[in-house]
């Protein structure tokens, strides 16, 4: 059975039910901040998520019109965890706890599919070799588009 395409508002609903899933590991009142707003952007492909110190929690729009719902889960998952300790915190040894805590892979961060790299990146060149490994070169985007246009 195929899967229907991620849509902005399922976005902000798995926002919504992965903060009760994670609050269920560590009560969001015990968090360094709450999620106060989230939205779907697609001004910006740099970037999977956001999270800020005024609790904005951002989710690329790179997701809408796809089926990638693990990635999804991973990336809101990895931004909960900077709200649990706080976005001070980066990604260091408290923040890997956290994100290890609410279900985040350790290699999520990489797993992204070809299609999402190339709406985040001006060029990749990937090579594939005989042993089966992926090598990627990639170079990020410089200016600012509406992610709807490519």
């Amino acid at each position: 059975m195929a899967h229907d395409m991620i849509t902005e508002q399922y976005i902000h609903d798995q926002i919504y039910a992965l903060t009760v899933e994670c609050n269920m590991c560590l009560p969001v009142k015990e968090w360094f901040m709450y999620v106060k707003e989230s939205t779907v952007n697609n001004k910006n492909p740099l970037w999977l998520g956001y999270s800020d110190s005024n609790g904005m929690l951002s989710i690329s729009g790179i997701f809408v019109g796809t089926e990638h719902y693990s990635l999804l889960d991973q990336v809101i998952r990895h931004e909960l965890a900077h709200f649990a300790v706080g976005v001070h915190e980066g990604h260091n040894k408290i923040w890997k706890h956290h994100a290890e805590l609410f279900g985040v892979h350790s290699d999520a961060t990489f797993a992204a599919p070809v299609d999402i790299l190339i709406k985040m990146f001006k060029y990749v060149v990937m090579v594939h070799t005989e042993s089966g490994e992926y090598f990627y070169s990639l170079q990020r985007r410089k200016m600012k588009r509406d992610l709807n246009k490519r």
